[in-house]
């Protein structure tokens, strides 16, 4: 993976979403995570002076495993049996440690991506066959690049000077373990992806 050349806007409305639109997803969320905190608030420093980017605070960091679907399309009935099958698909997999040491500036966000990415694919997978297997469908794209993002880009611009901020720093990496997936109802009525939390599920 490499960074981008340009940046885009990453707010314009994607098909079938308007404000007070809701949709379900299966997350990672960070929330006591302080060393992934420090480091992002490090790389968020050196990006302040950029107006076209949108530092997300931390309660609202997160790592997007899948899409459900629309809030008003799934039922209740679903829902529920969305969060009891992950408990008996994910039981096996144990807490996973990554380590955040990577910066990447993509065309819509600058994200960290965690190393190693192999079980957090495999995470992925499992939650996107029982959501195939319980909604009927899978939203999103089969390729998938686990990333945290901590800035999305608000205004088309040349990616080179963002770029050359991350670079000018070398903070220390950052360790995580990840113990638990969540299922939330998530909104970006206010300009920022944010959630009400539906079903956390241990992997353990």
């Amino acid at each position: 993976m490499t960074h981008a050349e340009q940046l885009r806007n990453h707010w314009y409305w994607r098909p079938g979403w308007r404000v007070g639109t809701r949709g379900y997803y299966w997350h990672l969320t960070w929330d006591g995570h302080t060393e992934l905190h420090r480091l992002v608030d490090e790389y968020q420093a050196v990006l302040a002076p950029f107006a076209g980017l949108d530092p997300i605070p931390r309660p609202w960091l997160h790592l997007t495993l899948q899409a459900i679907g629309f809030a008003d399309e799934v039922p209740d009935d679903q829902l529920a049996e969305l969060a009891d099958r992950a408990r008996t698909a994910l039981a096996g997999l144990g807490p996973i440690r990554v380590r955040f040491d990577r910066v990447l500036v993509w065309g819509e966000a600058v994200v960290l991506a965690p190393t190693p990415a192999e079980p957090v694919e495999e995470l992925r997978a499992r939650l996107r066959e029982l959501t195939g297997a319980v909604t009927g469908a899978t939203p999103g794209r089969d390729d998938f690049s686990p990333h945290v993002s901590f800035a999305y880009v608000n205004a088309d611009q040349p990616a080179a000077e963002v770029v050359a901020a991350v670079e000018s720093v070398r903070p220390e990496p950052a360790e995580a373990i990840i113990d638990a997936v969540t299922l939330l109802e998530q909104h970006r009525d206010n300009g920022m992806y944010e959630w009400k939390v539906q079903s956390s599920v241990p992997l353990t």
